[in-house]
């Protein structure tokens, strides 16, 4: 976005007035909004004096793939999550119903495992609401607020693996998640590097030597042994390939494990059928990129004022929780500094 201040039209009758950009701003009084969902329309009005965190999802994100599969994830929203704080998903897909009903589906599964009364579970799941268009077609001013609040940093843009062939001119595009930053310290190499095949990771390889590993996610080793295995082998980095039909995991190690640093990077990717018979017949490099993308979150605080949501370190719904407590937390505090305060003596 230029940041200029022109005005830009509203669509249909979603909107009471014209929005500039810069009312876009953190801080701003948020426009008005309607929103058509699985359960009917949703307004401002609906949530006015409530915390309401906005989650955009899409589907070429590794890291939002994750931040959904993960019942861990999805289950600390669920048991977290304040009594007053209502949550929007909306998704980038045409199939937006479809994606809607996908949510609430995995939502209902998390609270059946979340260990909250079940009163506070029922009354949050009418706190969640799924929109059934898409982003593209929702009419109002969202889409050029997360369009402002681009970036491509910590759970936003979309990390990927680019893989060239000698069997073939064109490359192949896969999302990733990287594992975590905090554990492996290393960086992947900028040049295009070659991919050799590592097996299972669960015992060195010095074929890999010099190159990406491309290792499978299976095998009765942790991810820190197969990373580790690479490391002593001589490689610039890891790829992990999820096995088929499986959903893309939050790498990181576990217990004592985590005492070791290892200067590498590693990251997970689905596996392909192109690669595995690229690796046998022919010859694959691997180069990292990130493609920047639109926000994926952005909130409306208790005072009605549009917020940003703090970084997520790693792909958890947990992050979303922190925020709605921070909002509280600052709706309580500037009730308490209206107050004529007691002196004593």
């Amino acid at each position: 976005p230029d940041g200029s201040n022109d005005v830009v039209p509203s669509k249909g009758r979603q909107e009471a007035s014209s929005w500039t950009a810069a009312d876009l701003d953190p801080a701003h009084p948020a426009p008005p909004f309607k929103l058509w969902t699985l359960d009917g329309v949703l307004t401002n009005d609906d949530v006015r004096g409530n915390p309401v965190i906005f989650h955009s999802y899409d589907a070429h994100s590794g890291f939002l793939e994750c931040l959904w599969t993960s019942n861990v994830s999805r289950v600390s929203l669920i048991d977290k999550t304040p009594n007053n704080t209502h949550y929007v998903f909306m998704t980038r897909s045409e199939n937006a119903y479809e994606d809607a009903r996908w949510m609430k589906g995995l939502m209902e599964e998390a609270a059946q495992l979340s260990t909250r009364p079940s009163g506070e579970k029922k009354a949050l799941l009418s706190r969640l609401h799924y929109v059934v268009t898409p982003v593209n077609q929702l009419g109002n001013w969202m889409p050029a607020l997360m369009n402002r609040w681009s970036c491509q940093d910590h759970g936003c843009g979309l990390p990927q693996v680019l893989f060239t062939t000698s069997l073939s001119p064109l490359p192949l595009i896969l999302k990733r998640l990287d594992a975590r930053y905090d554990w492996l310290m290393g960086s992947f190499p900028e040049a295009p590097t070659r991919l050799t095949n590592g097996g299972d990771g669960c015992a060195g390889a010095p074929a890999v030597k010099d190159s990406i590993a491309w290792v499978s996610a299976a095998g009765n080793c942790s991810f820190f042994t197969k990373v580790r295995n690479m490391v002593e082998s001589k490689a610039l980095g890891v790829i992990v390939y999820a096995p088929p039909g499986t959903s893309l995991k939050d790498m990181n190690c576990e217990g004592e494990e985590c005492g070791t640093q290892l200067l590498i990077r590693a990251t997970m990717v689905h596996w392909d059928v192109n690669i595995q018979s690229a690796l046998k017949d022919g010859e694959v490099n691997v180069t990292f990129q990130t493609t920047p993308s639109d926000n994926f979150y952005f909130a409306i605080d208790t005072q009605g004022q549009l917020a940003e949501i703090g970084w997520l370190l790693y792909p958890s719904f947990l992050f979303f929780t922190w925020q709605a407590q921070w909002f509280n937390y600052k709706t309580d505090l500037y009730h308490n500094l209206a107050r004529e305060a007691k002196v004593i003596n």
